[in-house]
């Protein structure tokens, strides 16, 4: 099977195995049946820089970049549990790009990390997805991060950047 498209940057599949997510800069999103190929979804969100799935597959949380990482961003979550009618259920805003982004195994927190300007102390945001409110901005020495990920059933996570890696 193929998909064509322009700016295509991220290909996510479901916890479940049974969808995945594609887009990136040219603001379609869609929501495609892995087997079929059969779209099941489509959306229009700009400037998208990370998806990811919540544990239970129920939610999709995706991070946009921004023009200057003075800027906020935004990380909207939508409810994904129907697809006949996928629909935004909140967001919130974090400084900086989102280039990275992960659920904890309960699916109560995502944390979030990119790109931040050097001015600035903070650069990991931890969302209560119940809420969609941020609950923690954290300093790290990475001022580019590619990767954060919770480490196990913690509230402890992980980043890897342009200057190493943090432990939180």
């Amino acid at each position: 099977q193929e998909i064509t498209g322009t700016g295509l940057g991220f290909v996510v599949p479901s916890p479940d195995g049974k969808h995945f997510v594609v887009g990136g800069y040219n603001r379609v999103t869609n929501i495609y049946e892995i087997g079929t190929w059969e779209q099941k979804a489509e959306f229009l969100i700009p400037e998208i820089g990370v998806v990811e799935w919540s544990p239970d597959g129920s939610k999709l949380a995706i991070g946009r970049v921004t023009g200057s990482f003075l800027e906020s961003s935004k990380v909207s979550f939508f409810d994904v549990s129907d697809l006949k009618k996928v629909e935004e259920v909140g967001n919130c805003n974090v400084l900086g790009s989102a280039f990275s982004m992960s659920w904890n195994q309960s699916g109560d927190k995502l944390v979030v990390a990119g790109q931040a300007g050097p001015e600035s102390k903070e650069r990991v945001f931890v969302i209560d997805t119940n809420t969609f409110e941020l609950v923690g901005a954290i300093p790290g020495f990475n001022t580019l991060i590619y990767g954060v990920e919770f480490v196990g059933n913690t509230d402890r996570f992980i980043t890897s950047g342009t200057s190493g890696l943090d432990l939180y």
